[in-house]
């Protein structure tokens, strides 16, 4: 986990810091990309699946947190939606952590088709198809 304050990055560059706000979603896996090619002492620019034979570096996760004044939760409005804001609050239910897959195969029980989804950040589950795209094509 690489953990990256936000006031260090708009030290560095606002605009980059102001983009990730708004759009962390699309941002925020092309940055861990960049870690883990920078982890792996690669170019940024190279591909890593180009020397198949090199170990692949490990996968990471980036943690974005602040000491700004957070905002008040009744303030919030659709327009934050999908960005990164700081809100104040106490924690007053945990539940187990679950683990969530970034890239799940899924098999035909009958053909042994395989296709693999990936998954976006956030809350998004996974829907299979009820029928395998293999048998339905050929059918």
């Amino acid at each position: 986990m690489v953990k990256v304050d936000l006031l260090d990055m708009t030290k560095f560059d606002h605009d980059m810091t102001d983009q990730i706000r708004a759009r962390p979603l699309t941002l925020l896996p092309i940055l861990e990309r960049a870690v883990q090619v920078r982890a792996s002492h690669q170019d940024v620019s190279s591909d890593l699946n180009l020397c198949p034979d090199l170990p692949k570096p490990p996968q990471f996760q980036l943690q974005i947190h602040s000491k700004e004044n957070p905002s008040p939760l009744r303030l919030l409005k659709s327009s934050h939606l999908g960005s990164i804001i700081n809100v104040n609050g106490i924690i007053i239910n945990s539940g187990k952590t679950t683990i969530r897959g970034k890239r799940i195969v899924a098999s035909c029980r009958q053909c042994g088709h395989e296709k693999v989804y990936t998954m976006s950040y956030g809350f998004d589950g996974l829907n299979l198809p009820l029928f395998c795209e293999k048998l339905k094509d050929s059918g």
